[in-house]
């Protein structure tokens, strides 16, 4: 079952915030953004209008939570 213990959470928030937040090719919302996960490594990318694109790989890691904070660059 899909219950909270066989999930991870993993937490984006990045600077400046409301920065669109994808893993993979999915676009999942604007961070900040809070997302419960099944356990794995993602690929996240984050892009905001007139910064640099960041990408980051993140695991995830089951009953857990993962903070991730990016700061973008011009």
């Amino acid at each position: 079952s899909d219950d909270a213990a066989t999930l991870g959470r993993l937490n984006v928030a990045t600077t400046p915030p409301r920065a669109k937040v994808y893993l993979g090719d999915v676009y999942w919302g604007l961070s900040p953004l809070n997302l419960d996960l099944a356990p794995d490594i993602y690929l996240l990318r984050v892009s905001l209008e007139g910064y640099k694109t960041a990408s980051e790989k993140v695991s995830v890691r089951r009953a857990a939570a993962t903070e991730l904070e990016i700061t973008l660059e011009k």
